[in-house]
C-alpha cells in the first residue's frame, strides 16, 4: 500500500514539475527526474508483489534509475550555484551508466549471492556517495552566495537523498528494511515539497525580474555596451559633472531604459557605480601622475567628475580601501 501510493505521489508530483512553464523550467525537470528516478527505484516492491519474481529485469532497471540520482541532485544543485548554468550535452556523460544498465536489463540476471553482483551493488553505491561529498562541498564552499531559503531547501534535499543512500547501504549489509523506511522518507519529502511549492513559490517560479517585458535582445545589449565601453573611454564623458543617465543614453542613440538595461544587466553596476568607477579610476591615475607640486586632492576630484570632495572620498574608500592620501603615498 505505501509503496503504491509513493509510486502515485511521485509520478503526479514529476508531472507536475516537468510541465511547469512558468518556472525556472530546466531546473524544475531535473527536479522531476530525481524525484521519478527514486520512485521508481522504490516502486519495486510493488512491481514485485503485482508481476512477481519474473520480472526480475525491472530489479536492473531500478539500478539504472539508482546511477542517475547522484547525477540528478548534481545538476539541479547547480542550477542553484550558477545563475548562467544550463544543461549541454557534455553532461550526458554522468548518465551513461545509468544507461548502460537500463539498456542491458533484460539480460542480465541479478543473483544477489554471486560475488560479481555484490561487486556492482557496492560499485552504485558508491557512485552515489562520491555525488553526495561532491555536492556537499560544492555547498558547504559556496553557502554565503545562497539565500537562507534555497540554502536550507538545497540542504534538506541532499540529506534525504542521503538518508536514503544509508538505507540501501544498510540492507545490502544487514538486510534492513529498505521499503518502509525508504518510502516514508521519500513520502515526507515529497510532502515537504507541496508545503514549499505553496509557500515559498520562488524555488520553483522563475523571478521574472525588472526587464521581464523588455525586448532587447542579447546580441544588441552586448554591442551597446561594447559602444558604452569605447565612448567612456575615448571621450570621457564621465568628467563632465552633469553628466547624467538621459544625457549618456542620448550619446549612444539609445533610450534611458534601454541604458540602464544594458549597464544593470552587463556590468552589473547601478549607472551610478558605473560612473563613480571611470571617475575613480581617472582619479587614481592623477593621484600617482609625476606633476611638481602635485595636484591637491580636491582639484583631482572636480577635474574627475564629482561635486563635492566628501562624495569623492567615500567612492574612492570603497572602491579601492584606503583614502586617497593613502593611495598616493603608497603608489608614490
Amino acid at each position: 500500500m505505501l509503496s503504491a501510493l509513493m509510486t502515485l505521489n511521485g509520478l503526479f508530483l514529476s508531472g507536475v514539475l516537468w510541465q511547469l512553464k512558468n518556472g525556472k523550467k530546466q531546473a524544475n525537470r531535473v527536479l522531476a527526474l530525481l524525484f521519478l528516478g527514486i520512485a521508481l527505484r522504490m516502486g519495486k516492491t510493488l512491481v514485485f508483489y503485482l508481476g512477481g519474481r519474473s520480472v526480475m529485469f525491472y530489479f536492473n532497471i531500478t539500478i539504472g534509475f539508482f546511477l542517475a540520482i547522484g547525477p540528478l541532485l548534481w545538476l539541479y544543485t547547480c542550477f542553484f550555484l550558477h545563475k548562467e548554468f544550463k544543461f549541454q550535452q557534455k553532461h550526458w556523460i554522468h548518465f551513461v551508466p545509468g544507461l548502460i544498465f537500463c539498456v542491458f536489463s533484460p539480460f542480465i540476471v541479478p543473483n544477489h549471492e554471486l560475488l560479481w553482483w555484490n561487486l556492482t551493488y557496492i560499485a552504485v553505491l558508491g557512485q552515489m556517495l562520491g555525488y553526495l561529498v561532491w555536492i556537499g562541498v560544492r555547498l558547504f564552499l559556496q553557502v554565503s552566495s545562497l539565500t537562507t531559503l534555497i540554502r536550507k531547501w538545497l540542504w534538506g534535499l541532499w540529506a534525504a537523498v542521503f538518508i536514503i543512500w544509508l538505507t540501501f547501504v544498510a540492507h545490502f549489509l544487514i538486510d534492513f528494511p529498505v521499503p518502509f523506511i525508504g518510502i516514508m522518507l521519500y513520502l515526507m519529502v515529497m510532502y515537504a515539497m507541496v508545503y514549499l511549492g505553496l509557500t515559498h513559490s520562488k524555488l520553483f517560479i522563475a523571478d521574472k525580474g525588472k526587464y521581464y517585458s523588455s525586448s532587447l535582445s542579447q546580441t544588441n545589449a552586448q554591442q551597446y555596451a561594447q559602444e558604452l565601453q569605447q565612448m567612456m573611454s575615448n571621450e570621457k564623458p564621465y568628467l563632465n559633472p552633469d553628466l547624467t543617465l538621459a544625457k549618456l543614453a542620448q550619446s549612444l542613440n539609445i533610450t534611458t531604459h534601454t541604458l540602464s538595461q544594458v549597464i544593470n544587466e552587463q556590468f552589473h553596476q547601478t549607472y551610478a557605480e558605473f560612473v563613480a568607477h571611470y571617475r575613480i579610476e581617472a582619479a587614481k591615475q592623477a593621484l600617482v601622475a609625476p606633476d611638481n607640486p602635485p595636484k591637491k586632492i580636491a582639484s583631482i576630484a572636480f577635474e574627475v567628475g564629482f561635486n563635492t570632495l566628501s562624495a569623492f572620498n567615500t567612492l574612492f574608500k570603497k572602491q579601492t580601501g584606503m583614502t586617497p592620501s593613502s593611495f598616493r603615498k603608497e603608489n608614490s
